[in-house]
């Protein structure tokens, strides 16, 4: 339906959002603008905006209004009963009502339909469209719900039909912005920083995006060709980037260590994983160190010590930190600070930094 076709509210309402479309910049203005004009153009007593987070299709946040957030809030198990994803899902880009996704009968049996009732919102009616973005690598889906025995019209589905693709395309900006946005951010910290060895890259595809002179020196140096993937970043790292994405180990966005070592060179790379995340989007920083080795192992040492005893040594003596050492050995810090014990017993001191100062003595 094209605006000649409205009525005069209709198209007021209309020319309202897609200005309002021109001008946002955010997804949070984008479904403030939804909920302030395309709730009132369908006559929508709530209503939600669903965005799939980038490089993360399966995962998607939402927006609402005049309904509680945790209504979304569900387990996987009531993702698989809601009737809408699976409707819209199976035919994207087109608008359905509810008398298109399930019967009358069906739909007050569902489990939507309960748990609405017990927030105490019920959901009568329904009208929901899923938009695929041009890149299919991501959606975005917006629902209409009546609290009331009122069907939506089949004017106002074709009204919904005409403003989706706008929508959908203003999302696509919005998420442009955001990216935009955050790599700017990243720029300036690489900017900063001019003789630091740093990559930048991308979770979603693991590809390099930017790199600095020295990171592309130690790359070389560390690595041959065929450790790393076709756009230059060892695997090794390309794997723990899959872990870290999933699992974060704290939340101030470092994210831990990864150590090569070179025994004979007497050194050690040292690579620091971050995660810079903005409104849309996420990018990792890796800050790549080169540490030399300190203290090396005094030989008298080897005979009063076990073999994992001495192994745990050496790492001391390259002023690890427990944690690091525990992730080299493949064991809890609790087991490390064991073994940490047993080499103070034996050695006759009571700190690591006292185990520190008897191999320098030695």
């Amino acid at each position: 339906m094209d605006l000649a076709n409205m009525k005069p509210h209709e198209r007021s309402l209309t020319c309202k959002l897609l200005e309002a479309f021109i001008y946002a910049r955010s997804l949070p203005e984008v479904a403030s603008f939804t909920e302030e004009f395309l709730s009132r153009l369908v006559s929508a007593d709530y209503m939600a905006l669903c965005v799939s987070r980038a490089g993360q299709p399966s995962q998607y946040d939402w927006w609402v209004a005049k309904m509680p957030a945790e209504f979304f809030a569900v387990s996987p198990e009531f993702e698989r009963r809601d009737f809408v994803r699976t409707a819209v899902s199976r035919r994207p880009g087109e608008v359905l009502l509810d008398s298109d996704m399930i019967s009358r009968q069906e739909l007050e049996r569902s489990a939507m339909y309960r748990r609405s009732h017990d927030m105490g919102m019920p959901l009568k009616q329904v009208m929901s469209v899923l938009m695929p973005d041009e890149g299919q690598t991501g959606y975005s889906g917006f629902s209409a719900y009546r609290a009331r025995y009122r069907p939506f019209t089949e004017r106002e589905r074709r009204i919904l039909q005409q403003v989706a693709p706008l929508l959908a395309r203003t999302i696509q900006k919005c998420r442009l912005f955001a990216q935009w946005e955050l790599d700017g951010r990243l720029l300036e910290s690489l900017s900063q920083d001019e003789n630091a060895a740093l990559l930048v890259v991308a979770p979603s595809s693991h590809e390099v995006i930017k790199r600095t002179e020295q990171a592309s020196t130690l790359l070389a140096k560390w690595f041959s060709r065929d450790e790393c993937g076709p756009s230059g970043l060892p695997r090794e790292w390309a794997e723990r980037l899959s872990v870290l994405a999933v699992k974060k180990d704290d939340a101030t966005g470092e994210l831990g260590t990864w150590w090569r070592h070179h025994d004979q060179e007497g050194e050690s790379l040292r690579v620091t994983f971050r995660e810079w995340s903005g409104q849309e989007g996420t990018r990792w920083t890796l800050t790549l160190k080169e540490v030399a080795h300190s203290i090396p192992l005094p030989a008298v040492w080897r005979s009063r010590l076990t073999e994992r005893q001495a192994e745990v040594v050496s790492y001391v003596l390259h002023f690890w930190d427990q944690r690091t050492i525990a992730e080299e050995l493949g064991c809890t810090v609790g087991t490390l600070k064991k073994h940490m014990q047993d080499i103070f017993d034996e050695m006759g001191v009571c700190s690591q930094k006292a185990l520190i100062s008897l191999a320098l003595r030695s």
